[in-house]
């Protein structure tokens, strides 16, 4: 299972004549299930939680949150590329909320039931790190050893200088500011034992710009490794960095 950090990452931006509300937030991830298959799985997800119903249409499907007093639309679209792989899109326009905007919600859940989402190729990011042999070809940040990341029982990484620390090392790409483009970029990696990230991939993103930039500041980033039976040990974590202008 991966970790997920307590709380969504927030990057705001300005653009002249975006306005601040409604807000819309957008995903796109990879399925590696036909599309139909893959929209079911949304769907299912979806029924499971109160205060969540779906519809379906040519297009894909709708889903309507009720949780926060008034509904709050989801569209939900998959198309089957020529690699084979379904591109889902998540686009969802809501009220500011405490909690996490539903795409990326939907994207972390289908995640932690072990889903088959899969890692966007465009964001530059390290290959799958799911096996002894793929940590080994990870040359950018090789781990300290090969043992296989797992749920520190004792004691969870701790990020130093929190989450207000990594939103600071996030730079919003001038172009997709001025372009107007925002949404949740969810980041999957690995606490080494050493506290240093590795393996980190990109589960969902508006765009390979905001998936770049997301990426560049997990990287930068440092942690107080997990610990088990007292040992430092690798962590499977993951982290959700919202772009949003205002």
């Amino acid at each position: 299972m991966l970790r997920l950090a307590a709380a969504v990452v927030f990057l705001s931006g300005c653009a002249a004549g975006v306005p601040s509300r409604p807000l819309t937030s957008t995903v796109e991830y990879l399925d590696a299930r036909p599309p139909q298959d893959a929209l079911r799985a949304v769907e299912d997800w979806a029924g499971g939680i109160d205060g969540l119903r779906t519809t379906a249409d040519q297009a894909g499907l709708v889903v309507m949150d009720a949780r926060s007093g008034a509904d709050e639309t989801t569209r939900v679209d998959a198309v089957r590329r020529g690699d084979g792989h379904t591109a889902v899109r998540v686009v969802s326009t809501y009220a500011p909320a405490a909690r996490a905007p539903l795409p990326v919600e939907l994207v972390t859940d289908l995640s932690l039931r072990g889903e088959t989402i899969l890692p966007l190729p465009a964001d530059g990011s390290a290959p799958v790190c799911y096996s002894v042999e793929s940590w080994e070809r990870d040359r950018a940040r090789p781990p300290r050893d090969a043992a296989r990341p797992v749920d520190a029982d004792e004691r969870e990484p701790v990020l130093i200088g929190g989450l207000q620390g990594l939103s600071g090392r996030v730079e919003y790409p001038p172009a997709m500011r001025r372009a107007g483009v925002q949404g949740v970029v969810l980041v999957r990696f690995v606490v080494e034992n050493d506290g240093t990230v590795g393996c980190t991939e990109v589960l969902a993103s508006p765009h390979p710009e905001l998936a770049l930039a997301a990426v560049a500041a997990v990287r930068a980033s440092t942690f107080e490794p997990g610990r088990q039976r007292g040992e430092p040990v690798r962590v499977r974590y993951s982290v959700p960095v919202t772009f949003r202008l205002r």
